[in-house]
């Protein structure tokens, strides 16, 4: 996925043992749990729940 504050590329590593878990809803709306945090970037953090996203402080 692209990063929506400075558009680099964020990789979630979803296989089987990994952080992040990826669910769609019946409208096919994402969300990852936890959290991501672009720490090597421009330091964005946010949730992505039913397709939107939030913005950590």
């Amino acid at each position: 996925m692209l990063c929506p504050r400075c558009s680099e590329h964020i990789q979630l590593q979803t296989a089987a043992g990994s952080n992040w878990k990826i669910t769609c809803d019946w409208l096919h709306r994402p969300t990852v749990q936890p959290s991501i945090w672009e720490t090597e970037g421009c330091g964005a953090h946010f949730f992505v729940r039913k397709g939107r996203l939030i913005w950590c402080p």
